[in-house]
């Protein structure tokens, strides 16, 4: 499989579940679940690249016939496989609807992050799927998306750092999920003291090396 599409096409009845999970072996895929008349009804294809699960979930609102394709994301990838596995048919519960809202809105956050004046609306977005996967205890998409949610902020904050002056109060409003950075340049040795007075929200203040590690201080 490189940009090859496979479909498959199968019947469901009312608030019946239906779940796949294609694990990929050399081959990044994108899953996709229309309805008779070609209309996306799910996508899923999460940053794990040529390895690793891509599982989608749905719930019919009614009967039909639906058809589930497969595609290679990259067609000058070389060839790859994949296996997949499809769940047993059964009535939907909540934890069904839960599971939906998690990857429909982890699907949103994606999205968003590739355009750069949606990078507020990602990170709320994979922010509320990283919840989703939490109370699912989906440690694996967990991981993913906190990784993404990180991946995103570290960008904003490379891009946006503007420098700080010596014994210079800077006033400035900031949002719930808004990241302001700020270059500073120190000598091997040096100590440096930050005062950061919060004025009607709740701040946190990370310090990054070079590297993007440091450490992270929330009061």
């Amino acid at each position: 499989l490189a940009r090859t599409r496979i479909t498959t096409n199968f019947a469901l009845r009312p608030n019946e579940f239906f779940q796949v999970r294609v694990e990929q072996m050399g081959i990044d895929v994108v899953v996709k679940l229309f309805d008779v008349n070609h209309n996306a009804l799910a996508t899923m294809d999460s940053p794990n690249g040529n390895q690793g699960p891509e599982t989608l979930t749905f719930v019919s609102e009614k009967s039909g016939r639906f058809t589930l394709e497969i595609t290679g994301l990259d067609g000058k990838a070389g060839k790859g496989n994949y296996s997949i596995r499809r769940e047993a048919l059964r009535r939907a519960t909540p934890k069904d609807q839960q599971r939906i809202d998690a990857e429909r809105v982890f699907v949103q956050g994606m999205a968003a992050r590739e355009i750069l004046e949606q990078q507020q609306t990602a990170i709320a977005k994979l922010e509320t799927a990283l919840l989703g996967w939490r109370q699912l205890h989906d440690r694996y998409m967990a991981e993913i998306t906190a990784k993404q949610i990180r991946a995103i902020q570290e960008a904003q904050f490379n891009r946006d750092a503007r420098p700080l002056p010596l014994n210079e109060t800077i006033d400035r409003q900031i949002k719930g999920g808004e990241i302001h950075g700020y270059s500073v340049e120190l000598k091997a040795g040096a100590v440096m003291q930050l005062d950061v007075q919060e004025k009607g929200i709740d701040a946190g203040l990370a310090v990054l090396g070079g590297t993007g590690e440091g450490a992270t201080v929330n009061y």
